[in-house]
């Protein structure tokens, strides 16, 4: 084979692959729904008077209450970067949210990281 040849069958592939890419890509949106995450603000929820309910002992935290500006289906939190895990919230009337945290070491939490989705 000759290195053009080679060359133009190298090429051929890298550019199937970035269209492939691309068409992928382009196919991921969803503009109907608020859900959103990220750091900097992403058009999504408001979240509002964020509540902390310590445990009986205040070293452990207990449940975070907040408030949306708008209705959701579905919120989690997540209170630790290095932790996986979310906290399921459930709705207690109109877009206030109660999200239980089990018993979480106050000296652990270093974010309030909320998923809220509408659909």
């Amino acid at each position: 084979m000759s290195k053009f040849f080679k060359f133009i069958v190298v090429w051929g592939m890298i550019l199937s692959t970035m269209g492939v890419t691309y068409v992928f890509a382009a196919s991921n949106t969803d503009l109907a729904s608020s859900a959103g995450a990220g750091v900097s603000p992403t058009g999504g929820y408001v979240v509002s008077q964020v509540e902390y309910h310590f445990a009986g002992d205040s070293t452990k935290l207990a449940a975070v209450e907040l408030e949306l500006d708008q209705p959701a289906t579905t919120v989690k939190i997540k209170l630790v970067s290095t932790d996986s895990r979310y906290h399921p919230c459930i709705n207690t009337g109109g877009n206030h949210w109660l999200c239980e945290t089990g018993s979480v070491d106050i000296l652990d939490v270093d974010e309030l990281n909320v998923i809220a989705s509408s659909n």
